[in-house]
Formats: structure tokens, C-alpha cells, sequence
């Protein structure tokens, strides 16, 4: 992922003005527009324009860790087993969090929004409601940019076994799974494993696809 570096919002006129800093069309900061990071400019030093010099790698949506562990614990006819699952040092475009929290258009946005810039001096990272965008509050920026690590309780199954004849049956067994039980992040959106194509360009980009079902399932296996 490549876009800016998104460090709050201007809280105050003062801030904003005592800044200097303008837009890639050099439109000034007024108080509630989002604070980039100026990191270079055409001679390599800050400058005070925000634009294409101050965009940089934000993240990336290959894993540095992912992996598994199954494990089956036993007691006399009793048996466990659980499947783990985790990712860590990814990160995630919440696409849906964009389309909901950028207040650019007529669309209905999600209640994160009532936290939005609306007075001088009020303390919050939501910019002010700025229809069309010109001063690019909603640009692609670590604003939109979450961590995608988890842990997840793949699944978990409980079953007793009859080794003797049960009715007509030489043996039984009986279980009761679960899975997608638990999942431990901190990503903000449905599900942080989700896949909306294999080309490698749309990965890590959340469309806001169906999440993954928790179920359950009661069973018995007969043996002939």
C-alpha cells in the first residue's frame, strides 16, 4: 500500500494556519481538514505542499508470520480436538470503513461520523464532513490502513467413543464440533481473512464480503 501518512486533524484555525501547509492544487489547511506528513518535496526536503513527493509504503498485505496448530487430547473414551490459526504483520485497506467514514457525497455514513470535526478546538481524529473533497481529507492514507493480524479458534471438536456394540452397530461415536468459534483481532471490520481475488494487486482490500459463519454441528458415526 502507497498514500500518505495520516497524523490527526487540525484542531484549531491557528493550527492550521500557522502550518503553512497547502494541498497538491495549493488549496490552504483550514481547522478540521487531516493532517498529512510532509516528507519530502522536489529537493528532497519538506516543503509544505502535500502531494505525490509525501506519498510512501503504508503497508502491506503480505503476512510476515502466518501458521497453524492442531493438537488432539485424550481421555479413556474421550477425545479433543482443537484446531489454532493466526497471521501477524499485515495490514488491511478497510474499504468498506472508507466508504462509510469519508464523507465526500450524499451517501448515508456509519455513526463513527458523529465524532467529525465541527468546532474550534474540539479534540478528535475524524476531519470535518466536506462535500466533493477538495482538500483531499479522504485521500488514500494510513487513515484507512489497519493492522490485519489475528488469532482464530479454527475449530474445536468433543466426541465419545463406544468401542462395544451399540444396538446393531459393531461401534458409535459420538461428537459435537464448532467452528470459526473465536477471533482475536483488533481489525475493525467484519472478518481480517477475507479473499476477493487471487490477482496478488486486490489483496489485503476489504470489499466488505460475507464473513466467515460461525457453526456448529451434532453427529453420530455408526460403525458396520
Amino acid at each position: 500500500f502507497y498514500g500518505y501518512i495520516y497524523e490527526g486533524v487540525y484542531l484549531t484555525a491557528a493550527e492550521a494556519q500557522s502550518s503553512g501547509k497547502v494541498n497538491d492544487r495549493y488549496v490552504k489547511y483550514q481547522a478540521g481538514d487531516a493532517r498529512f506528513k510532509d516528507i519530502s518535496g522536489p529537493n528532497g526536503a519538506p516543503d509544505g505542499v502535500i502531494n505525490s513527493y509525501d506519498k510512501t509504503v503504508i503497508g502491506s498485505s503480505n503476512p510476515g508470520n502466518f501458521g497453524g496448530m492442531g493438537n488432539t487430547f485424550t481421555y479413556k473414551r474421550w477425545a479433543l480436538n482443537t484446531f489454532i490459526q493466526f497471521v501477524s504483520g499485515n495490514e488491511l485497506f478497510n474499504f468498506v470503513r472508507y466508504q462509510n467514514e469519508s464523507m465526500i457525497g450524499l451517501g448515508n455514513q456509519s455513526t463513527r461520523v458523529l465524532n467529525r470535526w465541527e468546532y474550534d478546538g474540539q479534540q478528535t481524529g475524524m476531519p470535518r464532513a466536506l462535500y466533493n473533497d477538495p482538500i483531499g481529507n479522504s485521500d488514500f492514507s494510513t487513515r484507512w490502513i489497519e493492522d490485519g493480524s489475528y488469532l482464530r479458534i479454527n475449530n474445536v471438536s468433543l466426541s465419545y467413543s463406544i468401542p462395544s456394540e451399540f444396538m446393531v452397530f459393531k461401534n458409535a461415536k459420538f461428537y459435537i464440533s464448532g467452528s470459526n468459534l473465536f477471533t482475536l483481532s483488533k481489525y475493525l471490520g467484519y472478518d481480517p481473512e477475507f479473499s476477493f481475488s487471487s490477482a496478488h494487486v486486490v489483496q489485503g482490500i476489504d470489499y466488505g464480503l460475507t464473513p466467515q459463519p460461525r457453526q456448529f454441528v451434532i453427529g453420530i458415526k455408526f460403525g458396520l
